[in-house]
């Protein structure tokens, strides 16, 4: 009986749906917050516009009055000469609570994050965790829930 628990909980966990919604997003504001300037300000405007390209094809636009902002948010601390990142996937919008619809604030509704050692260099892992991992996954996800 307990491996039969066991065998439910660790694989049950591999087919989880994520608990953050991505349907009916329309528009958002896409951001890129690197506090420790790791990428080239040319870098950061071509991933940027990639990004944007990626979700008009979607069918988001990516220009908002509203609060509803994308942002890649790139951390890193240095150990011992290498460098650890975490890069966060984040959708962070204005949202009304059903408690008290005239009530409103502010929402995390979609986060991914990736955490890992640089193994080539800072920007093209940078890269590849953005648009081979977190975008990618954003974009599944987004394509199935609309």
């Amino acid at each position: 009986m307990k491996i039969l628990f066991l065998f439910i909980l660790l694989f049950g966990n591999l087919f989880a749906i994520s608990p953050y919604n991505l349907e009916g997003i329309k528009a958002v504001n896409v951001k890129i917050s690197d506090k420790g300037k790791l990428l080239s300000k040319d870098k950061k405007a071509e991933f940027t516009k990639r990004i944007e390209e990626d979700l008009h094809s979607l069918g988001v636009k990516t220009s908002n009055d509203e609060f509803s902002n994308l942002i890649v948010k790139i951390e890193a601390i240095e150990i011992k000469g290498k460098y650890v990142l975490n890069i966060s996937l984040l959708v962070i919008e204005n949202v009304n609570p059903t408690r008290t619809p005239k009530l409103q604030g502010l929402g995390l509704t979609y986060m991914k994050n990736d955490m890992f050692e640089v193994e080539e260099s800072v920007e093209k892992d940078i890269e590849l965790s953005i648009f081979k991992f977190l975008f990618d996954d954003f974009k599944k996800q987004y394509q199935e829930e609309n």
